[in-house]
């Protein structure tokens, strides 16, 4: 896609330590919510258990296409990790 995201937020207060059982649950999170979000609709998943589960929710507007949609998704997963490195809540579109 290569489009620069609109918006983004990182959290101030809960980060996550790197190599730790949070960061495995989000890595193997995100590579499973690009396979769950439908074009049009909520793709939600989580990993993990406990304190160190992570939540993830993408959405895809109805009017883009699948490829355009799995495009974003995967492009999103990449930059919130980038901008937000170890930050336990974020948001990216």
């Amino acid at each position: 896609m290569g489009v620069d995201p609109l918006f983004h937020n990182c959290s101030t207060s809960e980060k996550f330590t790197a190599k730790g059982s949070y960061e495995k649950n989000l890595n193997k999170l995100i590579g499973d919510l690009y396979f769950k979000t439908p074009r049009t609709g909520f793709g939600l998943d989580s990993v993990g258990r406990y304190h160190d589960r992570a939540y993830g929710l993408s959405l895809c507007q109805g009017d883009v296409s699948s490829t355009d949609c799995k495009a974003c998704v995967a492009e999103a997963e990449t930059e919130i990790r980038k901008r937000c490195p170890d930050n336990k809540k974020a948001i990216i579109w």
